[in-house]
């Protein structure tokens, strides 16, 4: 049986998580273990994150960490809690470690000696697991587990699990093999730019189709036939060695379009 899926193209959005690279995430204590969060929940009340950049003047550290702070963070009798800040300054080394509980900035959410994050409602992205897809920027990456914790007004209502993984993941080696495998099966001769992604999967989510594109190419002799026979070829080649990454996020299969070159002597 064979199942269709759309295509899945990834934009960069521009926003106050997303920068040119991937990001540095927050830490949170949860249920006895500490976490990474792939959010920033300071930045959920626009008044007091303006109030903290112009108090502690953070100054990012390296392009993984442009907003120039981690936040620690723990979940206590079902409430959002900032438990310190580590904030780096421009010249410094090392982060000064910021107490919320005892800074002015945050005392009208200091409830038993600690800062109740009552200014945060959203989505906490708490991840897990292996890293099985890179992002373009900000917390764009994907992880095995990720649950996403729904707290309003730091008061935590829900908690989702989502299970992805990586059903094949890039092979160099094959792409590297792929011109001297293919110059036997063509008398072609230069160099082309192909792309291509897996467009049909079987019940299992493996692949039985390809979708490849010539986008560009440098071919004697210019014949059409040829060219197109190569194409077909190249698509065999890929459906062979598995080797375009596929994974399956959020429930559904994403597969990557890759541009590649190859070289046929």
């Amino acid at each position: 049986m064979k199942t269709r899926i759309a295509l899945f193209f990834f934009a960069i959005c521009l926003s106050a998580q997303a920068f040119a690279t991937e990001q540095d995430g927050e830490y949170i204590m949860w249920e006895g273990t500490m976490y990474q969060m792939l959010t920033c929940p300071l930045h959920y009340q626009r008044n007091l994150f303006d109030k903290f950049n112009k108090q502690f003047e953070p100054f990012w550290s390296s392009t993984a960490l442009y907003r120039g702070y981690i936040g620690y963070w723990s979940i206590k009798d079902e409430c959002l809690c900032l438990d310190s800040l580590h904030v780096w300054h421009k010249g410094e080394a090392e982060p000064l470690t910021v107490l919320p509980a005892q800074e002015k900035l945050f005392r009208k959410y200091v409830k038993n000696g600690v800062v109740t994050a009552r200014w945060a409602t959203g989505k906490l992205r708490v991840v897990s697991g292996d890293l099985i897809r890179h992002g373009s920027a900000g917390f764009e990456r994907t992880y095995e587990h990720e649950d996403f914790l729904q707290v309003r007004r730091g008061k935590l209502l829900s908690v989702k699990r989502v299970e992805q993984q990586r059903i094949l993941q890039l092979n160099n080696a094959a792409f590297k093999e792929m011109g001297a495998a293919l110059s036997e099966k063509t008398p072609l001769k230069g160099g082309a730019v192909f792309s291509a992604q897996y467009s049909e999967f079987d019940a299992d989510g493996q692949p039985t189709a390809v979708d490849v594109r010539m986008l560009k190419e440098g071919l004697e002799p210019n014949d059409e036939d040829l060219k197109n026979a190569l194409t077909k070829h190249v698509g065999q080649y890929l459906l062979e060695k598995r080797c375009l990454p596929l994974y399956r996020i959020n429930g559904k299969l994403v597969a990557e379009r890759l541009n590649f070159r190859i070289e046929l002597k």
